[in-house]
């Protein structure tokens, strides 16, 4: 924040990941935060959801806190990423935010390696999700007394 401050920076953009209640297959949602009330506008001007509730954890909650006290304008876009794949790298959420930052800064931002690495992350959740399923029917099939593959005496 010091050089910020000292090379005249404005205004600071930041991206985080907002945990929702969403599946991995849907498009997430931009949601943002702000350190100053006439950054909401611009927040409804590209349909960035604004969080009214909850709060901003580890450095991005830090650089908002620390740009208000500066003077600093700081738009904090999130990313909405499913509750189940929290602990999971979420190219998506990253995708839709940085997509967001493009058009309000008028700039293009290529996204082809972004939109490659959803796309396996995406296939890579769903095999884990059916192995998942595998695991609990084989659960259950053991708790009935019924014997799986490979079912040694």
């Amino acid at each position: 924040m010091d050089v910020a401050t000292k090379v005249g920076i404005e205004r600071l953009y930041t991206f985080a990941a907002m945990p929702s209640n969403i599946d991995h297959k849907q498009v997430p949602k931009v949601w943002g935060v702000v350190t100053h009330l006439k950054l909401v506008e611009i927040l409804k001007e590209f349909d960035v959801h604004i969080m009214s509730d909850g709060h901003i954890s580890g450095l991005n909650g830090f650089l908002l806190g620390m740009a208000k006290m500066r003077g600093i304008e700081e738009i904090c876009l999130l990313g909405e990423i499913p509750y189940y794949a929290t602990q999971i790298e979420n190219p998506r959420a990253s995708k839709v935010a940085l997509e967001v930052l493009g058009r309000m800064l008028k700039i293009q931002i290529d996204m082809t390696e972004l939109e490659t690495l959803a796309q396996y992350t995406e296939t890579e959740i769903e095999k884990y999700i059916r192995q998942v399923r595998e695991d609990i029917k084989f659960e259950k099939m053991l708790k009935k007394g019924k014997r799986g593959p490979g079912y040694v005496h």
